[in-house]
């Protein structure tokens, strides 16, 4: 028999993609015995332990994140790749689904437990309705399964006025130790957002980084050496765009001036091609007296 205990339970629910708590179920208004009941009828189902979803509710990927969630016990927070999808600073979801908690009870499960040492309250908060890793500490955590995304995802938070600078500095400072796996490619962003020094090799490249910023192109990954899939080397370029395989090389005549060197750099461009990337060589001259055309040439790639 409904109830406005039900009542309460689904609008509850409905918040967090039909997911509720037995906990909550309690708050609304329904004794154990009750909640038994629907259990029983099919009216709603525990689709993990502490989990329970409300039987109409369709199925999706958030729906899925909140039940891991909410199935992990307390202090435990979307995060990582699954934290930067549902913050809208990665362009995809459906994936396997990362959840971070202060301590792991080592039980198989279904979806990605990384248990965090350096996890505090300030690192979480709730958003649809799901408790997640706040959008700096994401960065930061991003950098521990998937470092060449870590820029990417910066800059589209950064766009969404989720992150800046200072507030993923402020991470960095506070996690940064021996063996903290994440913060290297932190340490990266920073550096390439100016507040350490960039990693350029040349004074070419240093102008390339400040035309792309001026003309708002996404930040590149810089000195990236590229790979096949087996592991072996390909070439490192100056500029990377890692999600549109687009590989970029500023040429200057002390380093690309020789016979030796233009046999390399073609016989560098067939092995990427060969492995799927795209690239793009531009000049110092290009650089210095034609700008807009170095920077159309890269987001007609990127585009």
């Amino acid at each position: 028999m409904v109830c406005r205990a039900d009542g309460l339970l689904v609008e509850l629910a409905k918040r967090r993609f039909g997911v509720a708590t037995w906990e909550e179920a309690y708050c609304c208004g329904l004794s154990y015995r009750q909640t038994l009941r629907r259990l029983e009828l099919g009216v709603i189902y525990e689709a993990a332990p502490g989990a329970l979803v409300i039987g109409a509710a369709p199925k999706t990927w958030e729906q899925e994140v909140a039940i891991a969630v909410l199935s992990s016990g307390a202090g435990a927070a979307a995060s990582h790749m699954t934290a930067a999808a549902l913050w809208g600073m990665l362009n995809t979801s459906g994936g396997r689904v990362d959840v971070v908690v202060p301590r792991w009870d080592r039980n198989h499960r279904a979806f990605n437990v990384h248990e965090s040492l350096d996890l505090i309250a300030d690192d979480i908060t709730v958003h649809r309705g799901i408790p997640i890793t706040v959008p700096s500490r994401t960065v930061v955590d991003v950098g521990a399964v998937f470092r060449t995304a870590v820029p990417e995802i910066y800059h589209r938070g950064n766009r969404l006025g989720l992150v800046d600078a200072e507030s993923v500095g402020a991470i960095v400072r506070r996690v940064a130790r021996k063996g903290r796996r994440g913060v290297g490619p932190a340490k990266s962003l920073l550096r390439s957002l100016q507040m350490f020094p960039d990693k350029t090799e040349s004074w070419a490249e240093d102008i390339y980084l400040k035309i792309s910023r001026e003309f708002g192109l996404p930040e590149p990954v810089q000195q990236l050496e590229i790979r096949t899939d087996d592991g072996w080397f390909v070439c490192r370029c100056d500029f990377a765009y890692v999600t549109n395989r687009l590989a970029i090389f500023i040429d200057g005549f002390e380093y690309h001036g020789n016979q030796r060197a233009f046999q390399v750099d073609r016989m560098q461009g067939n092995q990427l091609s060969q492995i799927g990337w795209s690239y793009l060589r531009f000049t110092y001259w290009d650089l210095v007296n034609r700008p807009r055309y170095v920077v159309q040439q890269v987001a007609s790639f990127l585009a």
